[in-house]
């Protein structure tokens, strides 16, 4: 088989790959959605370049090498682009791979001034937080980063059971997986719960749950302390394992 015939076949079987990935829905498995406008524009360019490939003469020419290196700098300039826009977002979360927290981490904090028992009463008449897939990791992010304005309210969140080896025996957690970028940097992301023998939570089950949120303080390291957001739960009802178990 001729060199042509095998770029021919190795055209055609990423563009038969990267097709069936977008025709079945599967794409948001591998990467974030708003990468998904990058793989489009590679499809694009793989079609673009088979065709190239087919009615271009054996050595090619200039002009048709100009095009190639143009397709390829426009790609890779917009990838750098995409990432450069979403760095201060990732920035934002410091992921702990000791226990599989996300974490904002808050070095020689100031003791708070704010009579925390009259804030928590204050926070209970505001309107109850609900979590959905959309708004999971900036809400996430700014408990973090807000936790007085949280304490004592009411959250609804839906997630997965889980627990690490570094977790206190009266910690649990309820997440989802957080895919940055693509399927290689996903973790498994979410929010503390205050353990209570009276609601019997099965790890790696998934549950609706109704809770309060409350805060305590974690050391990530020396000198390394935030206040971290804890639920209390109040109701819960186990679920089926959703279609999506992603968030962006």
């Amino acid at each position: 088989m001729s060199d042509r015939k095998y770029n021919y076949c190795i055209l055609l079987f990423l563009i038969a790959i990267i097709a069936v990935i977008i025709a079945t829905g599967n794409i948001g498995n591998f990467i974030n959605e708003k990468m998904f406008i990058y793989t489009y524009i590679s499809l694009g360019l793989l079609v673009i370049f088979f065709v190239r490939e087919i009615f271009s003469d054996e050595h090619g020419s200039n002009r048709i090498k100009i095009l190639n290196l143009i397709c390829f700098v426009f790609l890779i300039f917009g990838i750098i682009a995409y990432n450069g826009n979403l760095s201060q977002e990732y920035l934002n979360f410091i992921k702990n791979s000791r226990d599989g927290r996300t974490t904002k981490m808050v070095v020689n904090s100031k003791p708070s001034v704010v009579d925390n028992k009259q804030q928590e009463i204050e926070n209970a008449k505001k309107e109850e937080v609900v979590i959905n897939d959309e708004n999971y990791i900036s809400t996430l992010n700014d408990m973090y980063e807000h936790i007085d304005n949280y304490v004592g309210r009411k959250i609804k969140v839906q997630g997965q059971i889980f627990k690490s080896e570094n977790m206190k025996d009266n910690e649990i957690a309820i997440g989802k997986y957080y895919m940055y970028c693509c399927a290689v940097d996903m973790s498994l992301t979410g929010f503390m719960i205050n353990k209570d023998d009276n609601f019997k939570l099965v790890e790696n089950s998934w549950y609706d749950i109704e809770a309060v949120i409350s805060s305590h303080k974690y050391e990530m390291g020396p000198g390394q302390i935030i206040d971290e957001p804890i639920l209390k739960i109040i109701d819960y009802k186990k679920i089926e394992k959703p279609a999506n178990t992603l968030v962006y």
